[in-house]
Formats: C-alpha cells, sequence, structure tokens
C-alpha cells in the first residue's frame, strides 16, 4: 500500500491534503500498528505524529476547495473538499460532528468520502495502542486530535 502511494503521489511535493488523505491516514494507523507488534515505540509515536499532523491539516479546510491529485496522470479529476456538520450513524438524536467531506462528481456519479477526526480518537484509544499509552507524546498527541472533534446539537 506504501508503494502504491508512492506511485500514485508521484507529483506531491508536500504533505499537504490531497484526493489520497483517507488512504494515508489509513497506512499510517497500520504502520502504527505494525511498529507496536514490531517492539517499535519511537517509530509508532512518529506515524501517529505524523498521522495526527495530516489530520489538522485536513480539518483546517472549511469553506469548498479543490484537492490536488498529486499526480499528473490523474489531473483531468476535480476533487473537492468542504466541511460539514453531520449526525454519525443517521441519528437523528445524536449531536452533528464536523467533518471534511471529499467528493468528486463523474458523469453524474459521485464520490467521496468523510474524514470524522473522532475516527481516529476511537484507534487512540483502542486496546491495540496500550503499549504507547505510558509514553510522554501519546497523551499530547490524543489531546491534538480531540481538539479536532466539534458537535453542534441536531437541529
Amino acid at each position: 500500500m506504501e508503494h502504491m502511494l508512492a506511485l500514485i503521489r508521484c507529483d506531491a511535493t508536500d504533505d499537504q491534503p490531497d484526493i489520497w488523505v483517507a488512504d494515508r491516514l489509513e497506512l499510517g494507523w497500520k504502520s502504527v500498528s505494525l511498529s507496536i507488534a514490531n517492539g517499535e515505540t519511537e517509530k509508532a509515536i512518529l506515524q501517529i505524529e505524523n498521522n495526527v499532523s495530516l489530520l489538522e491539516k485536513t480539518m483546517m479546510i472549511t469553506d469548498e476547495v479543490p484537492l490536488p491529485t498529486s499526480c499528473r496522470f490523474l489531473d483531468g479529476m476535480k476533487w473537492y473538499a468542504k466541511e460539514q456538520y453531520e449526525s454519525r450513524y443517521n441519528d437523528p438524536d445524536s449531536p452533528k460532528e464536523r467533518m471534511v467531506s471529499m467528493d468528486s462528481e463523474i458523469q453524474n456519479t459521485s464520490f467521496g468520502y468523510l474524514i470524522y477526526p473522532s475516527d481516529s480518537l476511537k484507534y487512540l484509544e483502542g486496546k491495540m495502542l496500550g503499549p504507547l499509552q505510558d509514553h510522554p507524546e501519546f497523551e499530547k498527541l490524543c489531546d491534538r486530535v480531540k481538539a479536532l472533534i466539534v458537535t453542534k446539537p441536531n437541529e
């Protein structure tokens, strides 16, 4: 997956959000799990830092903005990102959570995905990351993700 992302992001010049954010976050969490399994605590913490930083940059999106493809072969694709508030799991009684929606439309067919900071927090609070909970940076990283979770009452 890492090699595939490197190939399709061949023109990426920085670590800013692009159409591959969800894949990059997923790969990052898989890397954290692998590092923990191999006893590489510092490597796992560094990868969490990278994921949290990418999530923070993504959550800075408010108004609709075009997203780069980071690949010259896909430059004709038009993807857009914007903030939205949605009730998770279509629960009419739950509060609406702020997320970033990333969408594309090709021949009247819509594609996209949603970036919720609470998904990253659930991963960080999972049992698998137990070995990292005593690391001095871990709680700070969790707090940075918690700061990105914004809700408002469902109206």
